[in-house]
């Protein structure tokens, strides 16, 4: 398991509050170092939402609300808090319709290829793609990161160190339990070299799953604490880059 460093929890738990009280990631003075760097926007962080148009993903056991549409909103949620901090953000699908063009034979191939294309020409330092996941059963619960291995050294410490930060953020305060990152044979992760993570946010064939992803306030958690994953993981990256140049 990745551990989080005290001095990254600290600054996150600022970033998050910030979020919170103020509507945006640099609005208090234990952030003024990376305010600076915020006005330079040194990375770019694409962000992708699961699925769109006759591809709607899985469907609420209870609402049958449809995951395109839950992924939709939460990305947008997270490219707008993320353009507030120090990111650039793409987002692959901006509307409700899939990336396909016309609903013929071959549509979800040809949306596959259309979001690699987008992610090969944004220049990302990162990528998070934003889905909803199902189980037989029905009490099965929470949120799980998944990478594949897709040649770049950072990949996995990406995804350990998101999902341990979003299991002691959110899973275990949550469901009271918490989960491993997996590694996924998914097209979205191995379509680059850039450290690319899907977020499965929790499980719409759970009741209670379903009644939290559609509650806009904590698609805000949510989010923030996705963005505060991100940001930790690379002040971590950083600090240790720092003390191997000692």
């Amino acid at each position: 398991m990745y551990v989080l460093k005290k001095s990254v929890i600290l600054c996150i738990i600022a970033v998050v509050i910030s979020v919170v009280l103020m509507g945006t990631m640099l609005g208090i003075a234990p952030l003024n170092n990376v305010a600076k760097i915020a006005s330079t926007k040194p990375y770019t962080l694409v962000i992708d939402a699961g699925h769109g148009g006759v591809d709607s993903g899985v469907t609420g056991v209870s609402t049958k609300v449809k995951e395109s549409d839950i992924n939709l909103a939460i990305s947008k949620k997270l490219s707008n808090i993320a353009n507030n901090s120090i990111f650039n953000t793409v987002m692959t699908r901006k509307t409700a319709d899939g990336l396909y063009g016309l609903a013929t034979n071959g549509f979800k191939q040809r949306d596959m290829k259309k979001r690699k294309e987008i992610i090969n020409n944004s220049g990302a330092d990162f990528v998070i793609s934003i889905h909803q996941n199902r189980f037989s059963s029905s009490s099965r619960r929470g949120i799980q990161v998944f990478y594949s291995d897709n040649g770049n050294k950072d990949t996995i410490r990406f995804a350990e160190y998101m999902q341990n930060y979003l299991n002691i953020t959110l899973n275990i305060p949550t469901i009271n339990r918490s989960f491993a990152c997996q590694n996924g044979d998914f097209y979205i992760v191995k379509c680059s070299n850039i450290p690319t993570i899907i977020i499965e946010c929790g499980f719409l064939s759970n009741v209670e799953d379903e009644k939290l992803l559609i509650d806009t306030k904590y698609q805000d958690k949510l989010v923030s604490n996705i963005l505060s994953g991100l940001i930790g993981f690379i002040s971590d990256k950083n600090e240790d880059k720092i003390e191997g140049n000692i």
